[in-house]
């Protein structure tokens, strides 16, 4: 899964730390955020449903279970900037808590864990598991890929790998105030996984992506998650 944008890359060393206020204004003044983020198709081995959160051209959750305890939680979104495989304008999954004296956008409040997963159906014969995602954040502290095995869709579920795990507690701008440099940046951070299984695989796997927003500068996106046996 490559990650590749029409864009330049951006070096981490020309990076400026800002307030979620200037953030804001810099993105909406820059007036050059409508550029889309197009990127490679996934490969086609990939297990998940729905890996771009949209049904047909709209943002959609539909495959995945929101499960979030507390209120709010995981929304599908659509916006350009976000990373798209095709002329559809990208769309993701997102938590937030809010912006401005409205809480423009708001979804979860700070401090609350939330839940998205998805269960998938796998060759038990392969034991080498790959995962991969698109991401950006403003803050959170964690957000967790935990991928669950099994012999039923149902469960029970044994936790048996975590590929993705980042902190991240000051909000970033690129140079550029292009929103997809940004999801570039953050993207490139992290790389395709991958774990061999000693005893086998599974019949089952649950997929699942848990985050912390830790303050009120908290935001999250995810899309184009990858997750396949071999």
């Amino acid at each position: 899964m490559r990650k590749a944008s029409l864009v330049p890359m951006i070096c981490l060393l020309s990076l400026f730390v800002f307030t979620g206020t200037e953030l804001a204004q810099a993105v909406m003044n820059s007036g050059r955020e409508a550029l889309e983020y197009l990127v490679d198709y996934l490969p086609e081995d990939n297990l998940i449903h729905n890996p771009w959160f949209r049904t047909g051209s709209r943002p959609s959750l539909d495959g995945w279970v929101e499960a979030t305890i507390s209120d709010g939680g995981w929304t599908a979104s659509q916006k350009p900037g976000n990373p798209t495989p095709d002329d559809i304008v990208g769309t993701a999954a997102r938590i937030s808590t809010g912006r401005g004296d409205r809480l423009a956008g708001h979804t979860v409040n700070p401090g609350v864990d939330t839940y998205l997963y998805q269960i998938v159906a796998a060759d038990s014969a392969k034991r080498t598991l790959k995962f991969d995602m698109y991401w950006v954040t403003h803050t959170v502290n964690p957000v967790v890929v935990t991928v669950y095995a099994g012999l039923f869709p149902e469960g029970p579920w044994e936790e048996i790998w975590k590929p993705f795990y980042q902190v991240h507690t000051k909000i970033i701008i690129p140079p550029s105030l292009i929103a997809q440099d940004l999801w570039q940046y953050y993207s490139s951070i992290t790389d395709l996984a991958t774990v061999t299984l000693e005893e086998g695989g599974y019949s089952y796997y649950k997929v699942e992506i848990k985050a912390n927003l830790p303050d009120l500068q908290g935001g999250l996106k995810i899309t184009g998650v990858y997750f396949a046996v071999e």
